[in-house]
């Protein structure tokens, strides 16, 4: 089945209650709910999934096998799900799929919700039970994945589309640091951050959120800069002080007092199918899309913003070739 149809068949059993505004708390639970079961299968007592989309044939789950496949076909089926890796359609039992290989480790977690559409943004380094094609040998993944629910008055929240940017830390390894010190060092870094909830007089609106992270794609991957309609800016005036870049697993941070905008390098190419959710409460704003500078290589970005500033950037981008 080709990409074109599975999506026009997604659109077309698409519920009009996915589009409307979810309680916070509603879609909360959920979004920990579907960590929880990517990460622990059986620790979480209800599956958020729905059956998901079939992609080249039939589904075929071994429900002995205790990895994350198992939670995608043990609730009742009420719309299919619809899984992209690294912005491709795939099964998600399939070899290929990430959802295919069993969880030893979670090394770290974060996610913010979109209460507008009833999205989660969810972030992980993982570690898992093996490297496909090496087994008994563990691999890290990095993980960026947008999950939006399908919800209605009377039946809890199921997974409508789950599009998750992966990365093994095999694709990042650097010629002076050892396989494990990287994803060491990242998860320390990443536990040093604050994203805790903002006071309402320091919260950007929605818009301005998504200005701020389309100013930041425009600015620093080639596009247009000053003449953005939402460039809000010089690109190095969008940085607060301090600022930390997150680019795959280098780490960058300037301290206060230093030029802010060394946080960014720039790049070519543009950015593009972006995809946008937002956390106000946080200042989160999370974007899926293409990198042109990597060739057009999956990608997905979370922003924190402060006060019309960005205080973190991430990126997570798949390796191509």
């Amino acid at each position: 089945m080709s990409s074109r149809i599975l999506t026009l068949l997604t659109l077309l059993l698409l519920p009009t209650t996915l589009a409307q505004r979810c309680q916070w708390a509603t879609v909360r639970s959920a979004t920990d709910l579907v960590i929880e079961s990517l990460a622990n299968p059986h620790a979480a007592p209800v599956s958020p999934f729905s059956n998901p989309v079939v992609v080249g044939g039939e589904t075929s789950l071994d429900q002995d096998e205790e990895d994350w496949s198992r939670i995608l076909a043990i609730s009742p089926s009420r719309t299919p799900y619809l899984y992209n890796q690294n912005l491709k359609p795939i099964a998600p039992e399939s070899e290929g799929s990430i959802l295919s290989t069993p969880v030893r480790e979670v090394r770290w977690r974060h996610s913010v919700v979109d209460q507008e559409v009833c999205a989660g943004v969810v972030r992980m380094v993982v570690v898992t039970e093996w490297s496909r094609g090496a087994e008994g040998e563990g691999k890290t993944y990095l993980l960026s994945a947008q999950v939006r629910f399908n919800t209605s008055a009377t039946e809890p929240p199921v997974v409508h589309s789950l599009d998750l940017v992966v990365v093994g830390e095999g694709d990042w390894q650097t010629e002076d640091e050892e396989e494990g010190e990287l994803s060491t060092s990242l998860v320390t870094q990443l536990g040093k951050e604050d994203w805790s909830a903002l006071s309402r007089v320091r919260q950007d609106t929605r818009d301005g959120l998504i200005a701020v992270g389309n100013a930041y794609l425009d600015y620093y991957y080639g596009g247009k800069g000053n003449e953005s309609e939402n460039s809000g800016g010089e690109g190095p005036n969008l940085w607060e002080k301090p600022c930390s870049r997150l680019d795959g697993v280098v780490y960058t941070s300037v301290e206060e007092g230093e030029e802010a905008g060394d946080c960014g390098v720039v790049k070519t190419g543009g950015v593009t199918e972006r995809r946008v959710l937002v956390d106000e409460s946080v200042g989160a704003v999370s974007v899926l899309g293409r990198d042109g500078s990597l060739g057009g290589a999956a990608s997905g970005w979370v922003f924190r913003v402060v006060e019309g500033r960005l205080r973190y950037v991430h990126q997570v981008a798949e390796v191509v070739g």
